[in-house]
């Protein structure tokens, strides 16, 4: 079964968004953060960038440009493919909040099934962030 990380990555991957970006590694490890812990959302500078940024060995302004990067390069890739991931028309670059957001609701949508407990299962338990 594909995990979590894996489905994330193939996503960025068609939004154009290689291993080569800094961000790309960082975008799924803060996705992986929203999924166990959804008020990171709301808290970005206070708990979501300063944990990418300690993961990856950065500073969290590091980490928030890097994953800025990387909406700013979907942006003017691929606006139509992300809007679908979206689910509906977005009618402005969406903000890193946004991006990540729309990423975990993907990620929530896809492993919808009977599949979601178990590649959930490392994000729906008690995570020290």
């Amino acid at each position: 079964m594909q995990s979590v990380r894996e489905y994330v990555g193939r996503q960025l991957l068609q939004l154009g968004i290689t291993m080569r970006y800094k961000g790309y590694s960082q975008t799924v490890f803060a996705v992986e953060i929203a999924l166990a812990a959804p008020e990171s959302l709301t808290l970005l500078s206070k708990m979501l960038y300063p944990e990418v940024g300690k993961h990856f060995g950065v500073s969290w302004r590091v980490a928030e440009r890097n994953i800025r990067t990387v909406v700013d390069v979907v942006w003017v890739l691929n606006p139509e493919s992300l809007s679908r991931i979206a689910g509906y028309q977005l009618k402005r670059k969406p903000t890193a909040s946004d991006f990540i957001s729309i990423m975990v609701n993907d990620v929530n949508l896809h492993f919808e099934s009977a599949d979601r407990e178990s590649a959930l299962s490392p994000y729906i338990t008690s995570r020290a962030i």
